[in-house]
């Protein structure tokens, strides 16, 4: 009997999988009021640690999550932590995160029309009314053309 060598998830595992990553995540940002706001003792021989061949068979999720949170998560600067008062862009911004997750699990590549066609549009007007040929009838509530609009562009 051979082993499993595919890489899709059953519907099963794949919601096991994200209601445990989901448990870890949320604890570590219930945490990060009592964390440190930079930890980086031992860092290094930390990243030594994992450098590993490529394995030959899966490791269970939940072992590769305690390993991430407990070891590798932690070190490092907290930026998201309520003590890290220095500048770095991004950090704890949650809504984000779970906007990450959706776009990578859909996996819709939004960067062509025709294999996203609902964001297309909306990137279309963007351009159309920073290059001023878009909304021909744009008018400002004192009845003048705004630039922009077409009618702001022709002689009159």
């Amino acid at each position: 009997m051979s082993a499993d060598t595919t890489l899709e998830l059953s519907s099963e595992d794949f919601r096991a999988l994200v209601e445990a990553a989901t448990r870890r995540i949320v604890d570590y940002v219930e945490s990060l009021p009592r964390q440190p706001s930079a930890d980086t003792d031992g860092s290094a021989e930390l990243a030594r640690s994992l450098v590993e061949p490529l394995p030959e068979s899966g490791r269970p999720y939940g072992e590769l999550l305690d390993l991430l949170f407990e070891r590798v998560v932690t070190k490092g600067f907290g930026t998201a932590g309520p003590g890290y008062l220095a500048y770095i862009p991004g950090g704890g911004i949650l809504h984000s995160a779970v906007a990450d997750l959706i776009a990578n699990a859909v996996n819709r590549y939004v960067g062509v029309f025709a294999a996203a066609p609902t964001r297309g549009p909306r990137r279309s007007r963007l351009r159309e009314r920073r290059s001023g040929s878009g909304n021909p009838g744009r008018k400002s509530r004192a009845g003048r053309s705004l630039p922009g609009s077409r009618r702001a562009s022709r002689p009159s």
